[in-house]
């Protein structure tokens, strides 16, 4: 296994802030999906139970990340505290 999927649960609150759940890892694509099915049918995630691409949305969100590699997030050269 070279990568997992990491499916999140992305929203907007009532006050605009962003609300993101951490559902799970997986070992594949579809099984990320039938995870996102299964909360999908539950209070809450069933009024975002849609799944958008690149956490663009309300809904749920499943990313792929490689393994023993270094996420390419922008942060190899750290980060400036302002």
């Amino acid at each position: 296994m070279s990568e997992v999927f990491v499916l999140q649960h992305l929203y907007r609150a009532c006050d605009g802030d962003e609300e993101s759940k951490l559902l799970g890892v997986y070992s594949s694509r579809q099984l990320a999906h039938r995870a996102a099915e299964r909360f999908g049918r539950q209070p809450g995630f069933r009024e975002y139970a849609e799944i958008v691409s690149d956490g663009d949305g309300d809904g749920f969100y499943i990313q792929a990340y490689r393994l023993d590699q270094d996420s390419d997030g922008g942060w190899s050269e750290g980060f400036v505290r302002e």
